[in-house]
């Protein structure tokens, strides 16, 4: 059994006092320009950008994409079992929702892509904010995205996702939720066969419990049927 590795972790960070809008890059007549990087260390590689767009569609998400729709790059490419075109999310999103509607981002107004690398790790990091997006999806907010993985045996099989949510609107912002849309592609060595090949047979749970310290803890997952 196959399952696909990876850790999402979530903060949401509010300042309903003193806030200040944060500086932006000013939207341009030129067709947009986004950055992008593949991560290739680890036996699970990764294409990161901070493009709003949806490879596979062609459409504006306005949104956080995770992965490569499109295949045209890894998306969770598990690089293990000799199946090296296996790529186990086919297309996952960030999202956040306030009011019974989706807040959407604009990648213009994304700081510096940063790319940090050792030998043993590396991690991506960027940002956007949904000050160039009209009511009643603009609430004032800034998300950064932070992606992180590592070369060592013992943590070479995950990515790890981290985003924080800020308040810049300089009022409170109350019941603002953030969730997740993974499709994912699990497969099992060489892809399966017949019906139980590549994505159809893919199976999803989640645990609950509580960590080390005592706090509740769910964590959800996909894995392949055979």
């Amino acid at each position: 059994m196959r399952c696909m590795i990876s850790l999402f972790f979530f903060t949401i960070l509010y300042h309903s006092l003193g806030a200040e809008r944060t500086e932006v890059r000013k939207p341009v007549d030129a067709s947009e320009s986004y950055d992008e990087i593949v991560i290739d260390i680890g036996r699970v590689h990764q294409y990161v950008s901070n493009s709003t767009h949806d490879k596979a569609s062609g459409t504006d998400e306005q949104t956080f994409i995770i992965g490569h729709s499109a295949m045209e790059q890894p998306s969770m490419m598990w690089l293990e079992g000799g199946y090296e075109n296996n790529h186990y999310l086919y297309r996952g999103m960030f999202w956040v929702g306030y009011d019974n509607l989706m807040v959407k981002f604009d990648t213009r107004t994304s700081d510096d892509f940063v790319v940090f690398q050792t030998d043993e790790s590396m991690e991506v990091s960027y940002s956007m904010t949904d000050v160039f997006v009209e009511p009643p999806y603009r609430i004032g907010v800034k998300c950064i995205c932070r992606v992180q993985a590592w070369a060592e045996n013992f943590r070479d099989d995950y990515i790890v996702y981290e985003y924080s949510v800020i308040n810049q609107s300089g009022e409170f912002l109350a019941d603002v939720y953030v969730g997740l849309h993974l499709d994912c592609g699990v497969s099992a060595a060489g892809g399966g066969e017949g019906n139980l090949r590549f994505w159809r047979d893919d199976m999803a749970d989640y645990y609950l419990g509580r960590d080390k310290n005592g706090n509740p803890e769910t964590i959800s997952y996909m894995y392949d049927g055979d």
